[in-house]
């Protein structure tokens, strides 16, 4: 059958699919190509230099919106596409911007000064200015809103979930680490049967949840900015002379049980330092110890040792927290990494001797 002509597009050109597109047809390129020519507006400018060179640009309302930070967006009219990235420097009397294609490796620089003057003028560079903080106004509005909207949500299922003493059975999780299911709760339903575990910000409350499944799966809600969040195992904070941080929750039962001391987990190495912020600025007069995962394996396939090296970007900023590990066996497997492990690996031996 003969093709229909009207039904090809040109390489390159979009698709609308009933959607507003970010990536531009031909005759858009075409058109803004022209326009782009003689403008001293460095919105204008910006998005002539990408179409120029990958074909797509950004929205407008966007391309001065992070400065000194990649903006991700599409250079195929998909939406989840995230192949063009746009960097846009303000150096004063101009902007540098550096545009990018992953899909096909181009990389276009560029200014939006012209040979013959600067073409930012004091009042469209004061326009831009407020074009941008408009934008990262209405941005943190909607972040905190939808923060607002997870913690409510966090809230609910947390009142909802059952605690350890009205559990039928035992949760293979907690089973597996040799622990009790302090400050936990669970979640059943006919289709899942997952552990909760509380995250919360140290001066807003629950703002989130862990979900740690019977497979060992571990994730926060969808959606969640963990930055920040822990949860406390043991005695309240408010009156705890010493603060043990950890990563992992299994961590923080287990050191709590060693030393009968408060432990506030981190969930994340990653986290740790914005946690140890919190607790620094919260409780003062606390003594704050870390005690880091010991990845040793790890360290071995790729060459760092991450829990340590968070655990030591930490103490250098707050010098005044002692910093500790788990000491395992020199023939203790590698895969051991927390004190969760070393005391069940200890276990472990000290069954086998009296068996």
């Amino acid at each position: 059958m003969a093709s229909n002509p009207e039904m090809k597009k040109p390489h390159g050109e979009g698709v609308a699919s009933g959607k507003a597109s970010t990536f531009y047809s031909v005759d858009r390129h075409k058109h803004t190509a022209n326009q782009g020519q003689g403008t001293t507006d460095p919105i204008d400018l910006i998005e002539h230099a990408c179409l120029e060179a990958i074909g797509a640009a950004p929205p407008r309302h966007l391309i001065l919106s992070k400065l000194e930070k990649w903006l991700r967006f599409s250079s195929t009219g998909k939406p989840k596409d995230k192949s063009g990235a746009l960097k846009v420097l303000d150096k004063g009397d101009c902007y540098v911007f550096i545009i990018k294609d992953h899909r096909n490796g181009v990389t276009k620089t560029g200014s939006t000064r012209t040979g013959k003057r600067t073409v930012m003028t004091p009042e469209e560079k004061a326009a831009a200015q407020r074009q941008r903080q408009a934008y990262q106004q209405a941005q943190a509005a909607r972040s905190a809103r939808k923060h607002r909207m997870l913690s409510a949500a966090a809230q609910r299922i947390w009142s909802k979930c059952i605690k350890p003493d009205a559990w039928a059975t035992p949760f293979p999780y907690v089973v597996k680490k040799g622990i009790q299911p302090l400050n936990v709760r669970r979640y059943i339903s006919h289709k899942r049967d997952v552990l909760v575990l509380p995250m919360i910000d140290p001066f807003r409350g629950i703002m989130s949840l862990y979900l740690i499944g019977k497979s060992g799966f571990k994730r926060p809600l969808k959606g969640s900015q963990t930055n920040g969040l822990c949860m406390a195992i043991g005695r309240s904070l408010s009156d705890a002379k010493v603060i043990w941080l950890v990563e992992g929750w299994a961590t923080g039962v287990s050191l709590h049980k060693l030393t009968g001391e408060a432990v506030v987990v981190a969930f994340t190495a990653g986290n740790l330092g914005a946690v140890i912020d919190k607790m620094v600025q919260k409780y003062p007069d606390a003594q704050l110890k870390l005690c880091a995962d010991d990845d040793r394996a790890t360290a071995e396939k790729i060459g760092k040792n991450v829990g340590l090296s968070y655990a030591e970007q930490v103490q250098k900023r707050h010098p005044q927290i002692a910093l500790y590990k788990p000491l395992f066996p020199p023939d203790a497997p590698k895969g051991l990494s927390d004190v969760n492990d070393l005391v069940n690996y200890e276990r472990g031996l000290q069954g086998a001797n009296h068996g």
